[in-house]
């Protein structure tokens, strides 16, 4: 029968809520930030020297809080360089609606030895990533299929289900170096352009859908996918200034496999998003790929009963009228 809750009608054969326990976590993360550069000969892939997370956390209702350090030890300034970044990468999954926020610095790259050909990384401190965005998208059978559940883990995806989405994607943001983003020694440019800078900013409407495959109640596999047409626009900057246009289309993609049960759950997750910018090379010059990789284990707490909990309170905030 169905759950009458939170405002919100879910069929509770398919998915059961905690949401009016505490869902307690400890988890292992990583975020990134990568660029793409398209060139004549080739794509350089600069990615950031960053340390994996730990981190706890606690869900009740629909407000979650979750605290991580990094352990820079595991990510120290070797010939990779070192990054300093503010990763600002959040994702909201509610019943009826997902909402991904993104402000990210990031300062400091380098292209891995192997990619190159080299005897070691080629770092590059000067090179800084600022990008900022959001995307929204409506989970139609909100009734049936929980992307909590596999995100989240508040909630039991109990039987197999899935749901089209629909939504809206927004993007902003800057690339720059104090020299050209594709060094001298590694381009096959022979024009002579060379680009120090870019800013973008692109929207525009996207589809997608995600399932959840549940087996013998407790194990899942979820996966996801949403594609947004874009509408973009970069300015390049460099010994000259050019301006490029086009729609482009954004991708995302979510996976996450686990366990579910009434009191403990175990999930593995990452979630994937790539923005394409148009520039003087190609028509997907330039792509920044965000994400996040999580390892998460959960322990439900069921809070006390109404009364118990009164009784709690009279016991160590007494008024007069349980001091009588």
């Amino acid at each position: 029968m169905p759950f009458y809750g939170l405002a919100q009608t879910f069929d509770s054969t398919y998915y059961h809520s905690y949401h009016r326990e505490i869902t307690a976590r400890i988890f292992t993360s990583r975020k990134y930030t990568r660029l793409l550069l398209s060139e004549p000969g080739g794509t350089l892939k600069y990615r950031p020297n960053t340390p994996p997370n730990i981190g706890i956390g606690a869900t009740y209702s629909f407000v979650t809080l979750n605290l991580a350090a990094g352990l820079g030890f595991l990510a120290p300034p070797n010939e990779k360089g070192r990054t300093r970044y503010l990763d600002l990468q959040t994702h909201f999954y509610f019943r009826r609606f997902s909402v991904d926020l993104l402000g990210q610095f990031y300062h400091g790259y380098y292209l891995p030895d192997a990619a190159l050909r080299m005897d070691a990384d080629y770092s590059r401190p000067d090179l800084r990533v600022a990008y900022g965005g959001a995307a929204g998208y409506y989970v139609f059978n909100f009734r049936r299929f929980s992307y909590r559940a596999a995100m989240v883990s508040d909630e039991w995806q109990l039987r197999s289900a899935g749901s089209f989405l629909a939504g809206w994607e927004l993007y902003f943001g800057s690339i720059r170096a104090d020299s050209a983003l594709a060094p001298s020694f590694l381009s096959k440019d022979s024009s002579g352009y060379k680009t120090r800078s870019a800013r973008f900013f692109e929207m525009g409407p996207g589809v997608g859908y995600a399932y959840t495959f549940v087996w013998r109640r407790h194990y899942f596999l979820t996966g996801g996918a949403t594609v947004a047409g874009a509408y973009g626009t970069t300015h390049e900057y460099g010994n000259t200034a050019a301006q490029h246009e086009g729609f482009i289309p954004l991708v995302t993609y979510r996976l996450s496999a686990g366990y579910n049960g009434s009191l403990w759950g175990l999930h593995a997750s990452w979630v994937n998003g790539q923005v394409a910018l148009p520039g003087v090379y190609a028509a997907e010059a330039y792509r920044i790929k965000t994400g996040i990789y999580r390892l998460t284990v959960v322990r439900r707490f069921v809070l006390p009963a109404r009364g118990k909990s009164v009784r709690y309170r009279a016991l160590f905030f007494p008024t007069k009228s349980t001091t009588r």
